[in-house]
């Protein structure tokens, strides 16, 4: 017969006395003991708990049929001091461990750049990568003020920005922002905020929106001839980002930029002027707009045809180059034809309109004549000048004394023999078109006889 003798326990493997952790890690303590009878094995957490093979805490904490006890995923709560208990009818034996568990605090690893450009209107990709133990929650500020989150956006509450503006932004689990469609609302200062339990961290990146200033493209018909009652179309093609939106100016000055009964915008920039009466004729203006012809506001310059460059504003002879652009020419001359040549210009870009200038027509004008008072022998040639300017040219006419009018399409009039009847007054005047448009040259005519 075999007796069997009781006995104390005795822990027999024990691990180290300090365990040092980082956050996350896996805790495993090992403890096994001998004894009669087979001792039970048991451990005292930190926090006053116990748990054994047959009973555990969470998923995450549980101890093995050999004593073994696993911890997954450790925080900061699990540092402290473990005892290991051995436990059978006779008694108990017992050891005490340290766990140290590490944490770092949330640092975002920086970018090289703290700028970033996005086209107008395409799709913008932001990273934000933090380490840090715990893992640091990231977050997003937007230029707006609103803070967007892994909660903002779970809730709803960010599919809707302020003022019912659909929100186009997405949160990533690895901290990076998207935003589909960048608009101008969209430019301005982000900041993205990295945070866990034993510290935060923060990096500021400042988003510009990149567009491109209008651009008119140069019309395939610059002057355009309707009969009155009919209909004509003017053509205006621009480009620039964000797309640029067309506006006309009428002869009124009256800026056209949406149909109505008489006027019909085309979506690609085209003007149908409907019923042409007299009072549509003039220059018509397109002009194309978007956010990037303003921000900054851009400097007007202008190229007339004999190449010099006015800025704005300027006083240059006859012409004058107005605060708000206009170029505005006093009266013209045959020789202000040409191309006219208007360039914006800011930091977004540059925008140039090249106007063509054809000088139709313009008041008549006497450039030479004879003196106010003229001496003649009675009986000798005298030739008085005329010389006028004008489009059409002007005809010349002259009124003798006796109401007489002689005309001719030459510049100039000569007066045959000079009798005492010619002496009281002259007048010269001049007409354009079928009607009279006159400038009247008068002189005193005093007929002597010849010595």
């Amino acid at each position: 017969m075999v007796e069997k003798y009781e006995s104390m326990p005795q822990i027999m493997q024990i691990s180290q006395r300090l365990t040092d952790l980082h956050f996350g890690d896996k805790l495993t303590l090992n403890c096994t003991a001998q004894g009669e009878p087979t001792p039970r094995i048991m451990w005292r957490l930190p926090s006053k708990a116990l748990v054994d093979h047959w009973h555990r805490m969470g998923s995450r904490i549980h101890v093995l049929e050999n004593g073994t006890l696993i911890i997954n995923s450790v925080s900061d709560k699990d540092a402290g001091e473990y005892l290991c208990v051995a436990r059978n009818i006779i008694g108990d034996d017992l050891q005490l461990l340290t766990v140290r568990v590490s944490m770092k605090p949330a640092k975002i690893e920086r970018k090289l750049h703290d700028k970033k450009q996005v086209t107008f209107g395409k799709d913008l990709k932001v990273d934000c990568k933090a380490s840090g133990a715990p893992k640091p929650e990231i977050s997003w500020g937007l230029p707006d003020g609103t803070v967007v989150n892994n909660v903002y956006q779970s809730d709803g509450r960010g599919a809707v920005g302020r003022g019912g503006r659909m929100r186009r932004y997405t949160l990533f689990d690895n901290g990076t922002l998207y935003l589909n469609q960048v608009s101008m609302s969209e430019e301005g200062d982000y900041t993205c905020y990295a945070e866990n339990q034993v510290g935060k961290d923060e990096m500021h990146v400042h988003i510009t929106v990149v567009t491109s200033a209008p651009h008119i493209h140069a019309p395939t018909l610059a002057r355009a001839r309707v009969k009155v009652r009919g209909n004509v179309r003017l053509d205006c093609h621009a480009v620039g980002e964000p797309k640029p939106k067309i506006l006309w100016m009428l002869p009124s000055k009256d800026v056209i930029a949406a149909s109505n009964d008489r006027y019909l915008v085309h979506v690609n920039g085209s003007l149908d002027i409907r019923e042409v009466k007299f009072g549509d004729v003039g220059d018509y203006i397109c002009m194309a707009r978007n956010p990037a012809d303003g921000n900054p506001r851009p400097t007007i310059s202008w190229t007339i045809p004999g190449g010099h460059t006015m800025a704005r504003p300027q006083v240059l002879g006859r012409y004058h180059l107005l605060e708000n652009g206009t170029l505005t020419i006093h009266d013209t001359t045959a020789h202000d034809k040409g191309s006219y040549m208007c360039r914006a210009r800011n930091d977004a870009g540059e925008a140039v309109l090249t106007v063509p200038v054809v000088i139709i027509a313009y008041p008549p004008r006497i450039t030479a004549g004879p003196p106010a008072s003229v001496r003649a022998i009675r009986g000798a040639p005298l030739q008085l000048p005329c010389v006028a300017v004008g489009i059409p040219k002007a005809e010349i006419t002259w009124e003798l004394p006796d109401h007489t009018l002689l005309s001719t399409a030459e510049q100039g009039q000569h007066i045959g023999k000079v009798s005492p009847e010619s002496k009281p007054q002259l007048d010269s005047s001049y007409r354009k078109f079928q009607s009279w448009t006159e400038t009247q040259l008068s002189l005193s005519l005093l007929v002597t006889s010849a010595r």
